[in-house]
């Protein structure tokens, strides 16, 4: 027999799943933002670089609408990905100073060049720009570029020390022993050794280096993980649902 604590502790179980499953059912869709600051509830067909074709979740079977990408801030897509419509206007690279965390957008890398999409701007930015950018107003995607850097002085590290205990330790060591045919088994064996951890630490160091810099380089998806948090589930006098920041 169940105690009455119990039970009521199992009822608010039951109350916050139910709630749960219905904050996912209402999620379960994509979610397109006007320019208007309208919230449209969609399942999108298709987009292109001039229209957005979607369908309304409420009417399935019913008409598709088509919109203009110039009046749509956003897309978000039923499985977490955000599709993000700007104008392409360039923004100096001088104006990064003004920049700060309030600034939403998301960031897309091509080559060497990070370029920052806002509502009203593009930003392209270097390396240097974007390592900048970052430290002052994204402390996840920082965090991963210091974390890309620590990898790569590892991978450096040992790159270093493999060659230099190879080619100025191991490889002198065994020629001194054979041209001068000293046969001591303790400086055949530290020669052996050298030439065997030499070269596992410069191989080890190679996935390292690899490792290290795709975590700097693709860092700026922490940032668009940052924004994107900005499609976050809220709760008010009216219920739950989906808040969105402009």
């Amino acid at each position: 027999m169940f105690h009455p604590l119990n039970i009521k502790s199992m009822k608010k179980i039951t109350v916050l799943v139910f709630m749960s499953l219905m904050a996912m059912v209402s999620l379960a869709q994509d979610i397109i933002i006007t320019t208007e600051k309208e919230k449209i509830d969609a399942k999108v067909v298709e987009v292109s670089s001039s229209t957005v074709r979607y369908k309304k979740t409420s009417s399935l079977d019913g008409p598709t609408y088509v919109l203009e990408t110039d009046k749509v801030v956003c897309v978000a897509y039923e499985n977490g990905d955000v599709d993000l419509f700007a104008p392409v206007t360039n923004t100096s690279i001088s104006s990064l100073d003004s920049l700060n965390t309030a600034t939403l957008g998301f960031i897309a890398k091509e080559d060497d060049i990070y370029t920052l999409y806002t509502k009203n701007s593009r930003t392209p930015m270097d390396r240097k720009a974007y390592k900048m950018f970052i430290q002052n107003n994204s402390p996840e995607a920082w965090k991963e570029w210091k974390k890309g850097t620590a990898i790569m002085n590892t991978g450096w590290g040992l790159f270093a020390g493999g060659l230099a205990s190879t080619f100025f330790i191991g490889v002198p060591l065994i020629n001194y022993y054979y041209d001068h045919f000293v046969r001591n088994e303790h400086m055949y064996g530290a020669a052996c050794a050298f030439l065997v951890i030499g070269p596992i630490a410069t191989i080890t160091s190679i996935p390292l280096l690899s490792v290290g810099a795709n975590k700097r380089k693709n860092s700026y998806t922490n940032y668009n993980q940052q924004t994107a948090a900005q499609f976050t589930l809220g709760c008010s006098s009216n219920g739950v649902g989906l808040q969105i920041t402009f």
